[in-house]
């Protein structure tokens, strides 16, 4: 298994996909079901650089990935902030929830019927030659690199806001949920200054739910601090009993570029020559919702760099997010 501080002899592919999360997983299993040969996914070996179980939810009516859906609603809930609740039927979308080890249960079966071949390696930098995209840490070179693990945002001093989250899979002791109704946002835990918050209320049973506090704000909070905010919430839902049974991934991520589109200076974020970047996001917040608008009432943001696919990775997904990926072959 390469890792960035051995010696290795180098490899040679017509593609490497770095990186098996979201986005890297679906590229590689497009790419192998297309016919594509001599395909390589770069996987992170297990430890401190693998991510963690995580949760994505997505719009959606798509069937390529129906067996790794763990749950799917066809109404969901809003809850404004001091109004009054509604709820929506969303023919023909729906709503789903993939947990990640389900995705990469089913990601692992498509790739090995079609002969895409999988390494375990850290990568410690890709380098565009003359002579193809070198990746180092993991002992290959080739003619196309697919770059799909996060990264930072082209000028951090142009965030506005980030989007960070932690979520409770509970179990409460009598019947208390619809499995029937998402709860896709509700507006009414306390804002924070300069920000938005919301819950989420995903059940999968009449006692079983994923339930989220999501914040858009300046800054992430500490462990601690969503703990206290998910406990507020239960109380504000009146959950009966409970137990928390797992957590979902804390996770954030950054959004970029209100109300407008990616510039010119922007763009080389989406990669260059053989080395491209993968995982654009167009994401709309409903932020209308929070003031008791109706469901189409949008305020667009546009993060470059994040790697989501069907709805999101990052953590987790959110409801409105669309993805597609970004690839501009260069002779």
């Amino acid at each position: 298994m390469p890792t960035s501080g051995q010696n290795v002899q180098v490899d040679t592919a017509e593609v490497v996909v770095v990186g098996a999360g979201a986005a890297g997983l679906s590229l590689a299993c497009r790419l192998g079901e297309q016919g594509a040969e001599g395909v390589v996914l770069v996987a992170a070996p297990p430890g401190p650089h693998a991510a963690p179980e995580r949760t994505w939810c997505s719009w959606g009516s798509d069937d390529y990935w129906a067996d790794a859906v763990s749950a799917r609603w066809d109404r969901v809930s809003v809850q404004p902030h001091g109004g009054i609740a509604r709820t929506y039927a969303l023919a023909p979308l729906d709503y789903t929830m993939i947990r990640s080890r389900d995705y990469e249960r089913v990601a692992g079966a498509r790739l090995a019927r079609a002969a895409v071949r999988r390494i375990e390696a850290v990568v410690s930098g890709i380098e565009d030659t003359a002579a193809g995209a070198v990746v180092h840490g993991a002992g290959l070179t080739a003619r196309w690199v697919f770059d799909t693990r996060p990264t930072p945002p082209a000028r951090p001093g142009r965030v506005a806001l980030l989007q960070h989250f932690r979520g409770w899979f509970v179990r409460t002791r009598e019947d208390f949920f619809d499995p029937a109704v998402a709860g896709l946002m509700d507006f009414r835990p306390p804002q924070p200054p300069h920000g938005v918050a919301f819950g989420y209320v995903l059940p999968t049973s009449p006692r079983e739910a994923l339930v989220e506090y999501t914040e858009f704000s300046r800054n992430p909070l500490t462990t601690a601090q969503y703990e206290a905010a998910l406990a507020d919430y239960a109380v504000l839902l009146g959950l009966p009993a409970y137990d928390v049974v797992g957590a979902d991934r804390q996770g954030q991520q950054a959004i970029t570029h209100v109300g407008g589109d990616l510039d010119h200076d922007d763009a080389d974020v989406l990669g260059h020559g053989r080395l491209q970047r993968v995982g654009h996001v167009d994401l709309a917040v409903l932020v209308g919702l929070a003031h008791g608008g109706p469901l189409l009432d949008v305020v667009s943001w546009r993060t470059p760099n994040s790697y989501l696919t069907a709805g999101a990775e990052r953590g987790t997904a959110t409801s409105s997010s669309t993805v597609r990926h970004e690839v501009a072959r260069c002779e």
